[in-house]
């Protein structure tokens, strides 16, 4: 035999199980987040986008390098009066006008509060796809462990059924109907492990676990019929806030619906950037010049001043603010496609929560009751 994953075994020596793990690792809840947030590849990258986006708010603050610029020569053209050329030494400086700088500087800072709030919500949808496989990984071990204590109570009954069998008080009949019930047993244990593996191995790709060990969720008060407090669930009894409320909070906090309405931001400084650069940069230049004529000519010397910019006649940057005006358009679509999804989401888990906490009620106060005793009547029996 071997033993079933993330539960005691107390199986006899006839029970095949499918699956066997070495390794054995504890986790509760909170583990589970910080091992997430250490290894998980989504997290990693995330990480990285804020990185790289810190690295362009340095470029975009960054004030254009002078331009040296040099002309020299040789032979009779350069040399030779006739030929009136000169050598030359000077610099060129770009002068960005209409505040792009600033612009760009701006747009890169809403870029990296984009990605922050993007890391957000990653670690948020993260953790909810966490929570749910650990509740269902709990779940299954519970439900593994209520199998065996279903098969060590049933595998009793097969014994009584086999000695009264023998002492003549009852019907062979009996041992058979007891003996099957005992090998359905089998069957949903083997069920139960394939679920727990399953909820393992799901569970292990979130944590970033290149191979899925044997976890064992260390939270079972969520079903004990007594608990008041656990990672999982707050308490049944807790008073739930009106629908409203919540839904409120969740428009104001939900991590993607602020990436979102960050976006609109983003997209707004990309309009200002575009407009910016209707307006033509200068560059200026300046120098020395001389002559390198052969004697006995005289030689020649002067400075000089230029300045050049381009003339915005046939094109104004036209596409680029067209293309931002309708990524605004787009981004508040966008914005409200999630805001309608929270909405939903909301008004879905809150219906959910609801009747959950009336089915927990009911089990509590009527039917988890009735099976104690029911029980307790087996085990006499037994």
């Amino acid at each position: 035999t071997t033993e079933l994953p993330g539960v005691p075994s107390e199986s006899s020596a006839t029970t095949t199980y499918l699956l066997k793990v070495d390794k054995t690792v504890k986790l509760n809840l909170r583990t589970a987040f910080d091992q997430a947030e250490q290894h998980n590849p989504e997290i990693l990258k995330a990480r990285q986008d804020v990185d790289i986006v810190s690295a362009g708010i340095v470029s975009a603050g960054a004030i254009p390098n002078p331009q040296l610029a040099v002309q020299t020569g040789y032979g009779p053209a350069w040399t030779k009066t006739i030929a009136g050329n000169t050598q030359q030494v000077g610099l060129n400086q770009i002068l960005e006008i209409g505040g792009k700088r600033s612009a760009r500087l701006q747009l890169a800072r809403s870029q990296k509060e984009r990605a922050t709030l993007q890391l957000d919500a990653i670690r948020f949808d993260l953790r909810t796809r966490i929570r749910r496989i650990y509740a269902e990984l709990a779940a299954a071990q519970a439900y593994s462990q209520l199998i065996e204590h279903q098969r060590t109570l049933t595998a009793r009954l097969v014994d009584i059924a086999t000695e009264r069998f023998k002492a003549g008080s009852a019907p062979e009949a009996e041992i058979i109907q007891a003996t099957l019930n005992l090998n359905q047993y089998d069957a949903q244990r083997n069920s139960a492990q394939g679920r727990i593996r399953q909820a393992q191995i799901q569970l292990s790709i979130l944590l970033g676990e290149p191979v899925a060990p044997n976890i064992i969720a260390e939270d079972h008060g969520l079903f004990e019929s007594e608990s008041t407090n656990n990672e999982l669930v707050p308490a049944p009894d807790r008073p739930l806030q009106e629908e409203s409320v919540l839904l409120q909070i969740a428009l104001d906090s939900r991590p993607d619906l602020l990436v979102a309405k960050q976006q609109l931001n983003v997209s707004s400084k990309q309009l200002s950037l575009a407009q910016t650069q209707r307006i033509p940069d200068l560059i200026l230049g300046s120098g020395f010049v001389f002559t390198t004529f052969a004697p006995p000519e005289k030689q020649q010397y002067g400075a000089y001043l230029n300045v050049n910019m381009d003339l915005p006649i046939f094109y104004r940057r036209q596409g680029e603010i067209r293309a931002a005006k309708l990524g605004i358009e787009q981004t508040k679509t966008q914005s409200l496609i999630y805001q309608n999804r929270v909405t939903a989401e909301v008004s879905a888990a809150y219906e959910n929560a609801r009747l959950a906490r009336a089915n927990i009620t009911k089990y509590r106060t009527e039917l988890l009751a009735a099976a104690a005793a029911e029980q307790g009547a087996q085990r006499h029996l037994a």
